[in-house]
């Protein structure tokens, strides 16, 4: 099967799912990462977690993680990175960016190394809180 260069359509989204798994049965790992449905900025649904976007321009990751947040939602921009209006968007509807410093990764690398540093920091402070949902 193709998958669209641009990453779009099930049998991207289907590849992406078959990666996921893949790495969490190589890492014995004890949830699976939900990926939400396309939608526009401002209607993104998260629930009660924590809000990250990634954009390079953000505040250092760590700093941005807090005790009182037990589960986080991460989103990412297509290659090339977010627009500044739908940045804007995000931000104005609670998003908090963050970055993972100043080189600009693959979508799918930076969602890997966020979550490989929310759950160092989580492991690092027992009292964090998480959840083994995976949110």
């Amino acid at each position: 099967a193709s998958v669209s260069p641009r990453g779009e359509g099930a049998a991207f989204a289907e590849k992406l799912r078959a990666r996921m798994i893949g790495a969490l049965e190589q890492s014995f790992s004890a949830w699976l990462p939900r990926i939400l449905p396309e939608t526009t900025p401002a209607n993104v649904e998260t629930g009660r977690a924590a809000k990250l976007v990634l954009d390079v321009g953000g505040e250092p990751i760590v700093e941005a993680l807090a005790v009182r947040d037990p589960s986080f939602a991460i989103l990412v921009g297509p290659e090339g990175g977010l627009e500044a209006d739908e940045l804007a968007t995000l931000v104005a509807n609670g998003w908090r960016p963050v970055s993972l410093g100043s080189s600009t990764l693959r979508f799918e690398t930076a969602v890997v190394a966020a979550i490989a540093v929310i759950r160092a920091v989580q492991a690092s402070q027992p009292s964090f809180g998480a959840s083994s949902s995976g949110q």
